[in-house]
C-alpha cells in the first residue's frame, strides 16, 4: 500500500514502516534464524498499527 506510512505520526508511523519492510523482505527470502524477543506492550502497538492498516486499506473484513 503505498503511501501507507503517510497516515502515521511519531512511533506509529516507525512501526508501519517497519512492518512493510519486514514484509517485503519475508516475500524475497526465507529468514529461517529469525528471532525477536519483544514485550507485550511492543506487541499491541505493532498489532495495532497492523490493524489501521488492514483498516485503511478496507481490508478490515468489515
Amino acid at each position: 500500500m503505498a503511501g501507507a506510512t503517510e497516515k502515521f505520526d511519531g512511533q506509529e508511523k516507525l512501526i508501519c514502516g517497519s512492518l512493510f519492510s519486514w514484509i517485503n523482505d519475508g516475500s524475497h527470502f526465507a529468514i529461517d534464524d529469525f528471532y525477536i524477543n519483544c514485550d507485550p506492550e511492543k506487541i499491541e502497538r505493532y498489532l495495532s498499527v497492523l490493524q489501521q492498516i488492514f483498516e485503511a486499506s478496507s481490508h478490515d473484513g468489515q
